[in-house]
């Protein structure tokens, strides 16, 4: 019994010398370069180009908006050009319009409001338009817009138009001697990450 018990220690022993006294297991092992990893990124931008007025169709130099008085009849319009680019792949675009708020006074005397007199015969409208290059169209959220560019670039025209029609709104000595303005309106062309949907 004794002489069996020491043959497997023995036996043992010669296991831990074979795994530790030889150095260390290896393994195989080899690694590949996948090369340079490049690629770009797109870009937008959006530009103010040039104003247009114009009275009755007709049309008319900016600096001589501050001679220019407006009667019953009169159609005034104002027309901003301006220039936007893109380039990406599944890059959407969408504008949003910040219309500005019509307001009145007296031309003498800034104190006597005369906004609620004139927003009741003149009433500002706009529309956003694209030139051959650029698709806009409404959509089911308020002043909000569609951006589509057949190519690059484009332009975008934001008309904005001041009618005062015959025959409507209050009495001659609430419209008359009146300093109109309407505050500034902004644009905004931003990306989005599904086309609007279009207006039903």
């Amino acid at each position: 019994m004794q002489k069996t018990t020491n043959a497997m220690v023995a036996v043992g022993a010669a296991i831990v010398l074979m795994l530790g006294g030889g150095g260390s297991l290896a393994y195989w092992q080899k690694s590949v370069d996948t090369g340079a990893l490049t690629f770009e990124t797109g870009y937008m931008s959006f530009d103010n180009k040039e104003t247009l007025w114009s009275l009755n169709g007709a049309p008319i130099d900016s600096e001589h908006l501050e001679t220019l008085h407006l009667v019953p009849g009169d159609t005034l319009e104002y027309r901003k050009q301006m220039f936007v680019e893109a380039l990406g792949n599944d890059l959407y675009l969408a504008a949003e319009v910040d219309f500005g708020d019509l307001s009145a006074v007296h031309f003498e005397n800034a104190e006597h409001d005369k906004t609620e007199a004139i927003a009741e015969v003149i009433h500002p409208t706009y529309t956003l338009t694209g030139d051959h290059r650029v698709v806009v169209t409404g959509t089911s959220e308020p002043n909000v817009f569609g951006i589509d560019l057949e190519d690059t670039i484009g332009d975008l025209f934001l008309t904005i138009t001041f009618e005062w029609p015959f025959g409507e709104g209050g009495e001659v000595d609430e419209t008359a001697d009146a300093r109109v303005s309407l505050s500034s309106t902004s644009i905004t062309v931003r990306q989005v990450p599904a086309p609007v949907p279009e207006e039903n």
